[in-house]
């Protein structure tokens, strides 16, 4: 993903830079996926630990991915000239940094 917002930058690739939202889904999925991770192994200790550390790292891909398409929006902003959140696909809705 950072990668494609990169080109899509450096190429000032508009429709590239559109793609990243639903690249974005499959990492979203990850991380909330391992909730219920954290949540089946919650009776054994040296699971649940390896379960914790596993949900960290999926947050932090995860944080990666919003910021690959904050990056890609930024782009779209430099083409265009015009501020616009991507959507998220899966909910139609602008997706909100703020909200996670």
């Amino acid at each position: 993903m950072i990668r494609a917002a990169i080109e899509a930058y450096l190429r000032q690739d508009l429709d590239e830079a559109r793609l990243l939202p639903a690249m974005d889904q499959p990492v979203d999925r990850l991380n909330s996926n391992m909730y219920k991770e954290i949540v089946a192994v919650g009776g054994y200790p040296q699971q649940l630990e390896w379960a914790t550390k596993m949900l960290m790292a999926s947050r932090a891909l995860e944080r990666i991915g919003d910021q690959a398409v904050d990056f890609a929006e930024q782009t779209a902003y430099l083409i265009t000239g015009e501020r616009a959140e991507f959507v998220d696909l899966g909910n139609d809705e602008p997706v909100d940094d703020a909200a996670g």
